[in-house]
């Protein structure tokens, strides 16, 4: 079973998210700031994480480029949401890298399919 790891201080959106992967049969992590992601991250090793894109004291952003400085982490693919935007596609560069990024204003299972789509190129890069 492939584990996802959320990372959202935005709580009802979390839950909702992780209810609904559960049903698409992920094992699902909720981290509630990106400090708690970081070390959630390092202690299961998700095969993807969701990360919110603008959280408090330490945004998604910074917490990826610091879950990427750790060599057992640096692989594993991130999907940026944020509620900024209600654009279907969306480009977060980090440190010289974009990453795909989706609204928070997407139906569901747009989402559930762009985390299947990455897990599976995922699978095809290993």
């Amino acid at each position: 079973m492939k584990t996802v790891l959320i990372v959202d201080d935005a709580a009802d959106y979390a839950e909702n998210m992780r209810f609904v992967l559960s049903r698409a049969g992920y094992e699902v992590v909720v981290a509630a700031t990106g400090r708690e992601g970081e070390l959630v991250a390092a202690r299961i090793r998700p095969n993807l994480i969701l990360m919110d894109l603008l959280m408090p004291e330490q945004d998604g952003v910074e917490t990826v480029m610091r879950i990427r400085e750790n060599p057992v982490l640096k692989d594993i693919p991130v999907l940026f949401l944020t509620s900024v935007t209600a654009a279907e596609d969306v480009v977060v560069p980090v440190k010289g890298k974009d990453y795909p990024g989706l609204s928070k204003l997407l139906d569901y299972p747009i989402i559930v399919n762009r985390v299947a789509d990455l897990l599976a190129a995922q699978a095809d890069i290993i």
